[in-house]
């Protein structure tokens, strides 16, 4: 599935239609440059989850970052999946929170 939002405020509502509308999915790939709205699409998410906005941050730095019940991970930097990126992964999917 492929969308353009116009801003933060529609690409958070968009994130929150699709949960709503697909609630058993546990994985969300995303992709795109930088700045172009992933961990905005991913406050949306945690917010229908009933996080706080402020929680979320992007793991650019740091990888994976856990807010419960959802796993964030930034996988930009990556050129490949490493063996042990895809045990982490496993690992996170045994859980059965949302990635």
């Amino acid at each position: 599935m492929k969308r353009k939002t116009k801003n933060a405020r529609e690409t958070k509502a968009l994130a929150k239609q699709i949960l709503k509308n697909h609630p058993n999915h546990k994985i969300w790939l995303l992709y795109g440059d930088l700045g172009a709205g992933k961990t905005t699409f991913v406050k949306g998410l945690g917010r229908a989850l009933g996080l706080r906005e402020s929680q979320i941050k992007s793991p650019t730095f740091t990888f994976v970052v856990e807010f419960e019940p959802l796993i964030h991970y930034d996988l930009y930097r990556l050129d490949a999946l490493d063996d042990l990126t895809l045990e982490l992964l496993n690992e996170h999917l045994a859980t059965g929170k949302r990635v």
